[in-house]
């Protein structure tokens, strides 16, 4: 980004990029993401392995 800025004639900006963790936040949220998965057709074996077993 910091390249395109110097093309645009802003070479003195400075960017900080924030990233979410994007990662579920507890137990529930894991355990709903894999139903998800399974009600759209991912293996059970694949949910099972994400599941951590």
């Amino acid at each position: 980004m910091s390249f395109a800025l110097r093309l645009a004639g802003q070479p003195d900006i400075s960017l900080i990029t924030r990233w979410e963790d994007p990662s579920p936040a507890n137990q529930r949220d894991v355990l709903e993401n894999l139903r998800i998965k399974r009600d759209l057709g991912v293996p059970a074996e694949q949910i099972l392995r994400e599941a951590g077993y």
